[in-house]
């Protein structure tokens, strides 16, 4: 008994009583084809419109006398989802003392809780100590 090699798919017939037709289609040429548009639609969707994309914010860190001290951060990346909470402390060098941080989020304590919800620039400030004689 031999194998028939099916080359051409029927995906339609018509026809009255005298003539009948049928469409074929290729299959090495209609499967890849469709394959490409199938990809090239789940591209668009998962990058093109959005719909799974993430949103993420750039936090930048400064320190107005780098001799002063260091901030450290809780999580270290280049950007962040949005939501997160980015937690900072200000680390004094001996003979410096933290001021404040001053930016898109203030405060005077060492410890510092920023929601990335847009781009953010936080400065430390740190100040020498100053030493009373007596």
């Amino acid at each position: 008994m031999k194998k028939k090699k099916m080359r051409n798919r029927s995906i339609c017939s018509w026809g009255g009583n005298k003539v009948k037709r049928k469409i074929k289609i290729n299959n090495s040429i209609a499967w890849p084809g469709f394959l490409i548009l199938a990809l090239l639609l789940i591209t668009f969707l998962f990058t093109g419109c959005g719909l799974f994309t993430e949103t993420t914010y750039v936090l930048d860190i400064s320190i107005n006398d780098p001799k002063g001290g260091a901030v450290h951060k809780n999580i270290e990346k280049d950007e962040y989802p949005e939501g997160t909470i980015v937690i900072l402390t200000a680390v004094s060098n001996p003979g410096w003392e933290f001021k404040e941080w001053q930016g898109d989020d203030e405060g005077s304590e060492h410890v510092l809780e920023v929601k990335m919800d847009q781009d953010k620039a936080i400065t430390a400030f740190f100040a020498e100590e100053e030493y009373v004689l007596t």
